[in-house]
């Protein structure tokens, strides 16, 4: 069920019966980027709210859809910085960035806190906080690196650097953008990571990267089939029912088939590649966002993460076995070598692996994220 929330510029809100997320931003191509969503998918909202018989929707406010808990949260405790936090982020840019803040254009963030913030010399800058980790160090060098590079990718202006409990960085705005052409997806989506992967051939090795984040993480030393996620307080291995003991059975399959590739050379590569993070406009690559799902994995865990999930969006469901298949066939095309039998299969174990690891979640929320049907399919492509 599509829940909805208004904020307008005083950060006051108006909500509707069930809480939503809320999300201001100052013009449609920045609610966007930091909603996650493109702007489609606003239009469906405004128009049941109206048709509830709501009022008009006044000048400054913003209206956002959550959907399925995937959609981009504030940050609990941050979304809405007090006045104490807000001196706390304009000292950190006077001592790192040499300037205040004059204000704050957009808040928005899913494992980090996200702001938009205009200082008083006229620059923007995108302020990320979120916990300290030591892959972050590393995550913001490839960053810096592809950028340098061309690669369509936001600046690091600086960080990450302590800020309270926290760290921060700092990097350029690249507002807009949105999805590709649905018959152009495949080619566009597997073309860019291919570029990446091999943009980054050449850069040194970052083992500080592994290990990767819970939902790529399928080699995880847990008492159990899954890791601690990244995203909630729950042990999954200890959510034990009927419903999902299919998928409890379907991961530890899937670790064992991936098995064989737990000590490979690695590549750098990019570890949550779907809509929410990788941005076209008129068909050509924009930005790629969430540096901090950088990965150092197999490069079969790669490809087959970003074939899974690559038109995941912000329900997380995934790209179909059909679409699937056509990102493979492209990224071979875009990366000029054609995988093995036995790579196949692999990366479609790594996709089969994101999948039941977002659906065991998803249960949670009670949300089927992944059928049998298909778990079926995608475990005969995984020669399981």
């Amino acid at each position: 069920m599509t829940t909805l929330t208004l904020c307008d510029r005083k950060r006051q809100t108006a909500a509707l019966p069930e809480p939503g997320l809320v999300v201001k931003a100052p013009k449609p191509s920045w609610m966007a980027l930091s909603s996650g969503l493109s702007p489609r998918h606003f239009t469906q909202p405004i128009g049941v709210l109206r048709r509830r018989g709501a009022d008009p929707i006044p000048t400054g406010w913003a209206v956002v859809p959550a959907l399925n808990g995937r959609t981009k949260r504030p940050m609990e405790g941050t979304a809405m910085l007090a006045d104490s936090e807000d001196r706390t982020v304009n000292d950190w840019c006077v001592a790192h960035l040499g300037c205040p803040v004059a204000e704050r254009t957009f808040t928005a963030g899913n494992l980090s806190a996200v702001y938009g913030l205009r200082l008083t010399d006229g620059r923007e800058v995108v302020l990320k906080i979120r916990d300290e980790d030591a892959r972050l160090v590393a995550c913001t060098w490839v960053q810096r690196e592809m950028w340098q590079a061309g690669f369509p990718c936001p600046e690091p202006v600086t960080g990450p650097l302590p800020l309270g409990r926290k760290v921060a960085s700092a990097e350029t705005p690249v507002p807009g953008g949105g999805e590709p052409e649905h018959t152009d997806a495949p080619r566009l989506f597997a073309g860019l990571l291919a570029d990446f992967v091999t943009r980054a051939e050449d850069f040194d090795a970052q083992p500080l990267l592994r290990p990767a984040p819970a939902w790529v993480h399928w080699y995880h030393k847990e008492d159990g089939v899954w890791p601690v996620p990244d995203d909630r307080d729950v042990n999954l291995n200890a959510e034990r029912c009927f419903a999902t003991a299919w998928l409890d059975e379907l991961g530890t399959a899937v670790r064992e088939r991936l098995k064989e590739v737990h000590h490979d050379t690695c590549v750098i590569g990019h570890g949550d590649w779907d809509s929410r993070n990788v941005k076209f406009r008129d068909g050509r690559p924009l930005a790629v966002h969430d540096w901090d799902s950088v990965v150092y994995e197999p490069e079969v865990v790669i490809i087959g993460q970003a074939a899974a999930m690559f038109e995941g969006g912000p329900t997380g469901v995934g790209a179909s076995v059909e679409r699937t298949v056509a990102f493979l066939e492209e990224y071979q095309t875009a990366r000029g070598r054609k995988l093995s039998d036995n790579e196949l299969q692999l990366c479609w174990a790594a996709g089969l692996w994101v999948r039941a690891f977002n659906a065991k979640k998803f249960h949670l929320d009670n949300f089927d994220g992944l059928g049998r049907g298909e778990a079926e399919t995608r475990m005969r492509h995984a020669g399981i």
